[in-house]
């Protein structure tokens, strides 16, 4: 496409003028230009964030900025800006008309934070396309699309002139809050409590039944909005984009953006996935966009910003999302303890929750979490994961010591209600506090040994606290083995006919023998096992089997003997515990929004 000028302009309605021009089907990159305000200093700092909220970790898509120059006044580019940083430029100019700033990137990354152009389609997410003049960030601004004529656009963003693909954003912060789809896209209106939702879907989808995802969710925004009582939205858009992978989901005031598989609908177990990250997505609205660490706010996009509360705002919005599927008929009971109990049985065969605190793991999520190594799963813990399961403790904790006159609702209403205002930010040792405001319940106790400390979380008492108990599903057994497979306590990869180590877990046969990631597997008692041998090979020892492995390290053979153990359990079951009290079933049933409980342990109801 060509490069039309700016059109008249009122210099007196906006600050900053961005114009992002699609540069046609052949291309992976597109041009923005920036139309810098009037400064007397003669120069101004453009910065393209490092980072976007709602993903802790530094992407510096600065390295898909291509080139960088001003615009001369026939409208072409002239000379370059000075680069004074990995994503800053310095623009010079005198005080009279302010220039046109042009840079050239590329954007062919479908993810749920970047910027995609391909022939049908162009996805924009500000903070990874549109630099920030320094010093303007809080003024508004406005964008133009130059794209084809035929295409839709959709975004929360004002739309000022429909015909010329004009929008406007009243601060940067926002802007950069306001994905924007452009191209051929599918659209499918809903009105949870009568205001107006959309699911803005891109992608050929594989097995979608649309009628049912919409109903599914309005039935998830419906029962969001009935939990807080209230919404603060005038209008909301899910973005699903679909691919061959997944790349899962990021939250923004009034949207979503997720990326998921095209298969993702079907079967039935696997489209409870998609359920499970549009509820997680969609109650970040509140917790998150809204209730918010007080660090967070203003964002500072050009590093690292770190609280203790990354548990909270990602561990408890995926608890207490999860459980609304269930209060809103999505998930059945058994279906909902299923999740629950799986989630049980990954977070056991983490060794590292014993070793990172939650409060820790949030800290270090900009160099743990988005940047995992072969070590991670004995040094760390997911703090969406432990954090959900600390926050089901609480919230039973919580419900048993006040005879099930308050939870977690009613903490996370309280805070709702006192800092869901914008502006107002929890401060990183202030949720015990407010905790208490909301039950009457001093809890500092329980913070100290799950959230600042590492002391194990015992699943038996909470499961009983609601009339369950948690146990293995039972393993089909033979005559010749009778003590099930043998555990050595490794991942493996395999490729190129080569099974490699992946991970060696703590406190396993493995790493009480010495074996190391990136060991190349062998043998076992002089027998070679070829690549796609090793797991059936391995199952068919038994626990207290000592066995001999050959492996390579670093082009070296050597020979390493182990102890295999038990292996841990590779499912959960919750099932009705066989004598429940009368507390312990009010809280069953209101906790889990039904029941599943019956007379005996083995009763018709048991998942």
């Amino acid at each position: 496409m060509g490069g039309p000028r700016w059109g008249a302009q009122d210099p007196g309605a906006v600050t900053i003028l961005y114009e992002i021009l699609y540069l046609g089907p052949t291309s992976t990159r597109v041009e923005v230009r920036v139309r810098l305000p009037p400064d007397p200093k003669g120069s101004v700092d453009l910065v393209l964030p490092s980072w976007v909220p709602g993903s802790y970790v530094i992407r510096d898509p600065a390295r898909f900025v291509l080139r960088a120059t001003l615009e001369g006044p026939d409208g072409r580019p002239a000379a370059p800006i000075e680069r004074v940083g990995k994503s800053r430029w310095r623009a010079r100019y005198d005080s009279g008309t302010p220039p046109v700033v042009r840079f050239e990137l590329w954007g062919f990354e479908l993810s749920k934070l970047g910027l995609d152009t391909d022939p049908d389609h162009l996805f924009i997410n500000a903070g990874f396309t549109l630099p920030y003049v320094e010093g303007h960030q809080g003024e508004p601004c406005e964008l133009q699309l130059r794209i084809p004529s035929d295409w839709q656009v959709v975004t929360e963003l004002e739309e000022v002139d429909r015909g010329a693909r004009r929008y406007r954003a009243r601060s940067y912060d926002e802007l950069v809050d306001s994905p924007i789809d452009c191209g051929r896209i599918r659209e499918a209106p809903f009105r949870p409590g009568g205001i107006p939702h959309r699911l803005s879907l891109c992608g050929e989808p594989v097995g979608l039944d649309l009628p049912r995802t919409v109903r599914d969710l309005e039935q998830i925004t419906a029962a969001t909005i009935a939990y807080f009582g209230r919404s603060p939205l005038s209008r909301y858009t899910f973005f699903v984009h679909l691919a061959e992978t997944g790349d899962g989901g990021l939250e923004h005031a009034t949207s979503n953006s997720c990326v998921i598989p095209r298969d993702l609908f079907r079967p039935a177990k696997r489209y409870r996935r998609f359920l499970h990250l549009a509820a997680h997505e969609y109650f970040h609205l509140y917790n998150v966009k809204r209730i918010r660490p007080a660090v967070l706010q203003p964002f500072d996009y050009t590093q690292e910003v770190y609280t203790r509360l990354l548990w909270w705002m990602e561990g408890t919005t995926d608890y207490v999302s999860h459980l609304l599927l269930r209060r809103s008929g999505l998930l059945s009971p058994a279906q909902y303890l299923e999740d629950l109990a799986e989630m049980i049985r990954t977070y056991r065969d983490t060794p590292g929750r014993l070793v990172t605190s939650l409060e820790e793991a949030s800290l270090s999520a900009w160099v743990g979490f988005y940047k995992p190594s072969d070590e991670s799963v004995n040094q760390s813990v997911s703090y969406y994961l432990k954090g959900a399961l600390v926050s089901w403790a609480l919230d039973l904790e919580i419900r048993t010591l006040t005879r099930n006159a308050a939870s977690l609702d009613t903490v996370l209403r309280h805070l709702w209600t006192e800092y869901g205002e914008p502006g107002r930010g929890i401060g990183e040792r202030e949720l015990p506090r407010l905790v208490e405001q909301a039950t009457g319940l001093d809890l500092s106790d329980f913070f100290d040994r799950y959230v600042a400390g590492v002391h194990e979380l015992d699943f038996d008492r909470r499961a009983r606290a609601v009339g369950l108990t948690l146990t293995p599903a039972p393993r089909e057994a033979s005559e010749e083995d009778p003590g099930g497979p043998g555990y050595l306590g490794v991942e493996t990869t395999t490729a190129e006919g080569v099974t490699r180590i992946k991970t060696v877990r703590d406190a396993t046969p493995a790493r009480a023998g010495g074996l190391r990631p990136g060991d190349e597997l062998i043998g076992i008692d002089g027998r070679r096992i070829y690549a796609a041998q090793w797991n059936e090979a391995l199952e068919r020892l038994g626990p207290g089997q000592e066995i001999e492995l050959t492996l390579f390290r670093r082009g070296r053979e050597l020979h390493r003997r182990v102890t295999l153990a038990v292996a841990p359990p590779k499912k959960l079951l919750f099932r009705p515990a066989a004598d429940p009290t009368d507390l312990e079933r009010a809280i069953h049933t209101t906790w889990l929004g039904g029941s599943i409980l019956s007379t005996s342990p083995d009763g018709p109801n048991s998942p």
